[in-house]
């Protein structure tokens, strides 16, 4: 079984940060995790490091790609000479993004299911966790549009007193 440490150690290693960036011996965890063939991204991990050195010869280290995206930016253009290393490289830009919104998720959910609220139920817990979330976006909205809009569809909204 492939464990997760073992996994991000591998990832790391396409970090244009990091101190191994590039090593096939470390970036091997990918391969079977992700049935990559093994002798075409040697030779293609090779090319790229040439590839990378040739570019960045004249460039300072402000220049240089500092990131996983960047570096699947820079390999966009010549996805077909580096097809292993491109679908690695975009996998684990994928997998960055999707163990980060997952964590700040989970975060988001500790924040709302306070002692208060534990009886609420899982489809009102869902729409505020995706209000908080989506906090963003959310700030952007215009309310004075929902409240005329609720207005509008539910034109005798009083309550009944007795």
């Amino acid at each position: 079984m492939f464990e997760a440490c073992e996994l991000m150690k591998a990832l790391q290693a396409l970090n244009p940060q990091s101190t191994e960036f590039l090593s096939f011996e470390k970036i091997s965890g990918l391969i079977h995790a992700f049935r990559a063939n093994e002798e075409d991204l040697n030779h293609e991990l090779n090319s790229a490091k040439r590839m990378l050195e040739r570019c960045y010869k004249d460039v300072s280290d402000n220049e240089k790609s500092k990131s996983l995206l960047d570096l699947v930016r820079i390999l966009g253009p010549y996805e077909e000479a580096f097809p292993e290393f491109y679908r690695l490289a975009k996998i684990s830009v994928v997998l960055s993004v999707s163990s980060a919104s997952a964590e700040g998720s989970f975060s988001a959910l500790k924040l709302i299911k306070t002692t208060l609220r534990n009886t609420m139920g899982n489809e009102r817990l869902g729409n505020l966790a995706a209000l908080s979330i989506e906090s963003r976006r959310v700030k952007s909205l215009d309310l004075e549009v929902f409240v005329d809009k609720f207005a509008e569809n539910h034109k005798n909204r009083r309550i009944l007193l007795q």
